[in-house]
């Protein structure tokens, strides 16, 4: 014979009828009614008990589930005065909610709430907040909603908010260039960006003809990567066998430039505010890279090299005599070497 361990639950009003309010309004409705008043409703404006249930105009009951008093004459529901009197979530929600604070051993969250009651998070953290509100073992001192001078539960929290990184980015970048080990001369208000390996100057534009400092940087950085393969520095083939636009050193020259460029704002913590650039601008080598499988390998390798140089690593000054053919993309329009 099976014994209940507790066997006044199976007596319980709550535990009989709860279950159906949590997925019937109208059941949660006559619910929370029997809990706050029992069989002898009152006014909550003036406390008279000569009260009525509104009908609709079929004879039911109201489709707001409106009281009236004779007394005062005011209208109200079981919602009046209560935790949920300026809510319009349903009330089947708020008997869900209870039922699981309730019986969760170890709680539930508003996202659980959330999920099973198709309500928003917003929602469902209000629903939470009001239900432990209520739940507060010493009403007469409990501290009212909103209060920031007392312990608050939560069931999220993000600590310090978004990283602002204005001021690294701001300082990380120019200290990258200041520190290049023999740097060149860098000439701005030019009507593009370049660099040339006769003079070794790279030419920059100013910086409010670029949309933000960072894309100013992902260019400087292209052209400085570029000036690695001067003669005294890395000694790159790339760059010091170029013959115009179209080559094959070039197309390689600019391909190592533009990946060296990312390595460097990946350095400098920028790479997400210029990825979608370098992405658009190295779409154009994807026909190259799939006909030839070592181009890629080829370029990162070099413009792994160019980044440590630039950054003070000193990578071994090894010249680079294998250029893989490739033909040169269309020419971007932004402004580039």
């Amino acid at each position: 014979m099976n014994v209940k361990k507790h066997p006044e639950l199976a007596k319980s009003d709550i535990i009989k009828h709860l279950p159906k309010a949590c997925g019937d309004e109208k059941a949660a409705v006559e619910f929370f009614e029997r809990q706050r008043w029992g069989n002898s409703p009152v006014c909550p404006h003036c406390q008279n008990a000569n009260v009525y249930k509104m009908t609709g105009r079929a004879g039911g009951r109201n489709k707001r589930y409106l009281w009236r008093c004779r007394a005062c004459g005011e209208q109200y529901t079981v919602r009046t005065g209560a935790i949920y009197e300026d809510s319009k979530l349903p009330l089947r929600h708020w008997a869900y909610g209870f039922w699981r604070v309730c019986a969760s051993k170890k709680g539930v969250s508003a996202r659980e709430i959330e999920r099973n009651c198709q309500i928003t998070h917003k929602s469902a953290l209000f629903l939470m907040h009001r239900i432990r509100f209520a739940l507060t073992e010493d009403q007469a001192n409990r501290q009212k909603l909103g209060n920031t001078t007392g312990i608050c539960e939560v069931d999220e929290t993000f600590v310090g908010g978004k990283v602002d990184d204005s001021a690294f980015i701001q300082t990380m970048p120019p200290e990258i260039v200041a520190n290049m080990p023999q740097r060149p001369f860098i000439k701005h208000g030019m009507a593009m960006a370049s660099y040339s390996p006769v003079s070794d100057v790279v030419n920059m534009p100013d910086h409010a003809r670029f949309e933000s400092e960072h894309n100013y940087h992902a260019t400087l950085f292209h052209e400085l990567v570029h000036a690695t393969g001067h003669e005294k520095r890395l000694k790159r083939a790339s760059i010091m066998e170029r013959n115009g636009y179209g080559s094959d050193p070039y197309g390689k020259e600019e391909l190592i430039a533009e990946m060296g460029s990312a390595f460097l704002c990946g350095y400098a913590g920028i790479v997400d505010r210029t990825i979608n650039s370098s992405a658009a601008y190295l779409e154009g080598w994807l026909k190259q890279l799939k006909e030839d499988k070592t181009l890629i390998v080829h370029a990162a390798a070099q413009a792994q090299k160019a980044a440590d140089f630039i950054l003070g690593h000193q990578p071994e000054n090894q010249p680079d005599n294998i250029i893989p053919k490739i033909t040169a993309p269309s020419k971007r329009a932004e402004v580039v070497a």
